[in-house]
């Protein structure tokens, strides 16, 4: 007859496990010495990595290299910022963290009377103090990123960053991002690369997936920077249940103390295991063999079968479950399991480890959520006081759903002592059920019930929520622990009731044990589980609405009549808006932004004031968001004199949830907002008075798909919260509208603004001033301290109280402008994407000795930048605005000089019909890979070339330097550095006039430092027919 243990193993189901290389960051920013952040390569990591890999691929394919990329700053307090990332930013494990807290900070359950002050007991502690400095850095996730005071650590090893010292690394599209040469000649087909923009590789990546797809349970990690990047990935490993190796010497690091003690919290916090190269190389990387079913053993048999006999669902005592195995739990490790090995923090003794093997959970601790005033607890320690010892030590250690159904079940004996009319079928054992593996994931969450039923006693203490001081460390604990989620933000459940018998008990036992006790505050749903509104539902207040199809489908514009207006609106907005960043309290926000509006005819314009360092410089409406206002106005029903447009770059673009600042906005009007591109979801949900829950407050979502229009009302607005979230889905995860236009979306927020500034931007007068009439103007308020703060503390009260009181809080006005120090009122230069156009408005306004400020082009989408124009923005009285770099230079001609000499006349008459033969000679060049374009542009170059010759002068347009000089040099330089056809003996005339002006002018000196080698005989007639 066949044994019970051979019943149990044979169905156990078995699986080939495998091992994986994560190589970190081998990128020119760090690899090569002129990079922005070089490790030492001295040490011959590098070496030891190429020898490295053939090891792995001698095994399987699974080699990894991962790419950082720069996308925003990356802020411990930022609430998309990963666990292991807001370790490293906050420089939690630094090595100087203190470890003398007393153990008054831990709960007391954690206390061992015997070992107060032992190495287990320091490392616990040091552990639980990293655990709560985590989350008091994410505490904050739940405040608006524009209202946060972030700390930006001033560490030049934190290179996701704008203020680092040589500015961030790894800027997308830059050499310094790519992986170096001698890393490309390695990465095969095979192989997998994996881009993130965090620290850490699993950080916004598709690479736990990617892992648990192959099913790798081991990884060995290498590259750079120890302290950095793979600190921050061995924290994440960790938590996600994988054992880890790093292997040591093949780590890039910048300071030898920084990689030894990176190596050091490693081992202590994450129970990595660092190796060397010749460990593995020699080890012959063995590969996780299949489970090898037991041999009969008569005692492992027999402990088998008394353990069976003392399974009993109503008994009064259950023998302690033997201690598991740590290569079963290695594999199984939770977020819960994950957190409590931090909270314990020390090391395993090598007796407990097995050979090459690494455990990150060393015993079970109970960490369900619960709150302190939740009437449950008493009811259930009252319950265990009066249990037996035995049923104490099954109750501790776990927190899934079935878990409390078990919970449930043993208060069921005592219960049915007062409930005469129970059932008496509950009392009896249900027959037990195999279920059947599906996939990996659920067999690593899958714990079997004996496994849940029997709870070692020896095992760690279940933590007390008895003492409310101990709130922020148990939530400190919970932040780490959540289990796995569904779209309705339940926990998973291991398995369901199949029978219908099974299914009756589940819900009687649930009947009866929610009767006794006071109704629990449920969890906060997950935002996927609500509903999206539309245009005839109710949204917030009331006084809100969705509108789709802002432009009517039959709708054409003289721009382009070959598609719909609805079609091109987004590619010609993206192009002709002047996107900008902003930061608010010392970060930047994420997305790009620019404000338009109306100005009057004395050059006054309206204002609006929110949290930012610095207020945006107001634009004029550009033609195709003045179209969108006009519609947006007759929708509205009032006017709108100002927009906000920000261009949501991709999914993990976001605004925080907050309500819109309604200082300047005026009273009665509604806020609109347009979206085109990418479908995003808005949330809103109501303030949070004080003593409420987060499970109290109602929230909805309202997507806002390409081409609609969403009104917020104030009422609304002054009662709800709004925020658009970072979607940080794989795109085979969103809908076609979420994934259409590369993923990106352009909101334009207008608003009717009834506060005013003047041309200057000297005084302010209107609703949200002190002064309400333009003759009673006030001067404004920069960088005073008093101010700042009374206007913020203003600003936080309206995004926090639901009965915000508007008069009291902004009736007397504020006059404050920018929160920290006037910037210079300059002329603004916003740059393109073509830069021979830029460098032509540079030269002459380096030439003219004029003071400007430069924004560059956003480098977004390749695919959607078209005809983007150059553009100055004056600081006259009206805020002039000019396109295109001919035109900008003719108006700054116009206006900046003051040249009345007669002797100028002739060579302004000639830098005209200079003007037109650069345009046309720049039109050829750009077409030149066009058939017939090269003989063209030869043409025209060869007819400048003729028309130098005969110049009175030796300038491009006589005697004199004149303004086409500025515009001829650029595009030469621009043909001479990149066409391969230029020599001096084709082109004599126009070579020397190019190093004259070079040596003559500062403003080209300046702009080219250097001149770049030239051919001196020109090519061959094959030569040239090539090209």
């Amino acid at each position: 007859m066949i044994s019970l243990l051979e019943l149990v193993t044979q169905n156990q189901p078995h699986f080939q496990t495998h091992q994986a290389l994560l190589v970190l960051g081998l990128q020119n920013d760090f690899i090569l010495p002129d990079g922005k952040l070089p490790v030492n390569t001295r040490n011959g990591f590098l070496d030891r990595i190429h020898a490295l890999i053939p090891t792995f691929r001698k095994q399987s394919s699974n080699i990894i290299w991962t790419k950082t990329l720069y996308e925003t700053d990356r802020l411990a307090s930022d609430p998309t910022t990963g666990e292991g990332d807001a370790v490293v930013v906050g420089g939690l494990v630094d090595g100087v963290e203190s470890s003398t807290d007393d153990d008054d900070d831990l709960p007391k359950d954690l206390i061992r009377p015997t070992q107060s002050r032992s190495s287990t007991s320091k490392h616990r502690l040091r552990a639980l103090n990293l655990l709560k400095r985590v989350s008091a850095r994410k505490s904050t996730s739940a405040t608006p990123r524009e209202e946060l005071q972030a700390v930006v650590e001033e560490d030049e090893e934190l290179f996701l960053r704008q203020s680092a010292k040589n500015g961030p690394a790894c800027l997308p599209g830059t050499p310094g991002a790519e992986f170096s040469d001698a890393v490309k000649s390695k990465i095969e087909s095979s192989d997998t690369v994996v881009q993130t923009t965090n620290y850490s590789a699993f950080q916004g990546t598709s690479l736990l997936l990617i892992l648990r797809a192959r099913l790798v349970t081991e990884v060995y990690i290498c590259g750079c920077i120890t302290n950095v990047n793979v600190l921050a990935t061995v924290i994440d490993a960790a938590r996600h249940g994988i054992r880890i190796n790093v292997v040591g010497d093949c780590l890039g690091f910048r300071k030898q103390s920084r990689h030894k003690i990176a190596l050091k919290r490693m081992v202590e916090f994450f129970d990595a295991n660092i190796v060397t190269s010749q460990d593995v190389i020699n080890r012959n990387m063995p590969g996780c063999a299949l489970p090898s079913t037991p041999q009969k053993d008569p005692k492992d048999e027999q402990g088998l079968q008394d353990m069976v006999e003392n399974l009993r669902v109503s008994g009064t005592r259950i023998t302690d479950r033997p201690t598991e195995s740590r290569a079963a739990s290695d594999t199984k490790l939770s977020d819960e399991q994950f957190a409590e090995r931090l909270v314990q923090g020390a090391k395993t003794s090598k007796a407990d480890r097995q050979p090459e093997k690494q455990s990150l959970v060393k015993s079970k601790i109970r960490m369900r959520p619960r709150t302190f005033k939740d009437k449950d607890k008493d009811i259930d320690k009252k319950s265990e006081e009066k249990r037996p010892k035995g049923e104490l030590s099954r109750k501790g250690g776990t927190s899934d759903p079935e878990a409390r159904l078990l919970h449930a079940a043993e208060r069921e004996p005592e219960k049915r002592a007062k409930t005469p009319h129970a059932a008496p079928s509950e009392e009896k054992e249900r027959p037990a059920s195999l279920a059947k593996a599906g996939s990996s994931d659920k067999l690593q969450h899958s714990i079997s019930k004996s496994e849940r039923s029997l709870k070692p006693s020896a095992s760690q203490p279940a933590l007390s929520f008895s003492n409310p001081d101990k709130d922020i460390t148990s939530r400190v604990r919970m932040a780490l622990t959540r289990a796995p989620k569904t779209e309705s933000n339940e926990e998973l459940p291991v398995r369901l009731p199949t029978s219908t018998a099974e299914k009756a008990s589940a819900v009687a036992r649930s009947t009866t044990s929610s009767e006794p006790t006071a109704p629990k505050a449920s969890k906060l749903q997950s935002l996927a589980t609500f509903p999206v509104l539309g245009p005839d539902d109710r949204i917030a207040e009331g006084d809100s609405r969705i509108i789709y199809d802002f432009f009517a489908p039959e709708l054409y514009h003289p721009s382009d009549r070959s598609k719909p207006l609805r079609e091109i609106i987004f590619t010609q907005i993206y192009n002709e808006v002047r996107w900008q960043t902003m930061h608010h309290q010392q970060g930047e926000v994420p997305r790009l932004v620019c404000a338009q509006g109306e100005f009057s005819a004395d050059g006054s314009m309206p204002i609006y004031r929110h949290p930012a360092d610095q207020t945006l410089p107001l634009l004029h409406f550009s033609p195709k968001v003045h179209l969108i206002r006009k519609r947006a106005e007759k929708l509205a029903g009032h006017p709108l004199n100002h927009v906000l447009v920000q261009l949501y770059r991709a999914g993990t673009d976001y605004i925080s949830e907050h309500s819109d600042k309604s200082l300047d906005i005026a009273r009665g009007s509604s806020i609109v907002n347009v979206s085109f591109g990418a479908q995003r979801t808005m949330r809103l949900r109501t303030k949070k008075p004080d003593k409420v829950d987060d499970s109290q407050r109602e929230t909805q979502r309202v997507a806002m798909p390409h081409n609609s229009m969403f009104v917020l009302g104030l009422e609304s607005n002054a009662k709800w919260l709004h925020g658009i979230m970072a979607d940080k889905r794989m795109a085979s995860e969103r809908s076609d509208a979420e994934n259409a236009y590369e993923g990106m979306r352009i909101s334009l927020t207008f608003r009717h603004i009834a506060t005013y500034l003047d041309a200057k931007c000297h005084t302010i007068w209107g609703q949200g001033a002190t002064m309400k009439e333009q003759r009673d103007a006030a001067d404004v308020i920069n960088d005073d301290k008093e101010e700042n703060e009374r206007l913020v503390r203003a600003f936080s009260r309206e995004n926090h109280a639901p009965d915000f009181d508007w008069a009291h809080w902004y009736g007397d006005g504020y006059d404050v402008l920018h929160f920290q120090g006037s910037p210079k009122d300059l002329p603004i230069v916003f740059a393109s994407n073509n830069q021979v156009e830029n460098n032509m408005v540079k030269v002459y306004l380096a030439e003219r000795n004029v003071e400007y400020s430069l924004i560059e082009a956003p480098i977004v989408s390749s695919q959607r930048e078209v005809d983007r124009q150059v553009g100055f923005r004056d600081n006259d009285l009206h805020r002039t605005e000019v396109t295109s770099s001919v035109i900008i230079i003719a108006y700054l001609e116009r206006f900046y000089t003051n040249d009345t000499d007669e002797r100028n006349r002739p060579g302004m008459a000639a830098s005209y019909d200079i003007l037109i033969m650069m345009t046309g000679l720049l039109k050829h060049w750009y077409n030149r890979h066009v058939p017939t374009y090269p003989h063209s542009f030869i043409d025209a170059l060869e007819i400048l070339e003729e028309r130098y010759a005969f110049s009175p002068g030796q300038f491009i347009s006589g005697r004199r330097f004149a303004y086409s000089d500025c515009i001829a040099w650029v595009v030469l330089d621009e043909l001479i550095r990149n066409w391969d056809g230029w020599s001096e003996e084709g082109f004599p005339g126009l070579t020397g006039y190019y190093r004259m002006v070079w040596k003559k002018k500062m403003c080209v000196q300046t702009f080219r430092p250097e001149l770049p080698d030239m051919k001196k005989f020109k090519p061959t007639t094959g030569e040239r027919a090539e090209e």
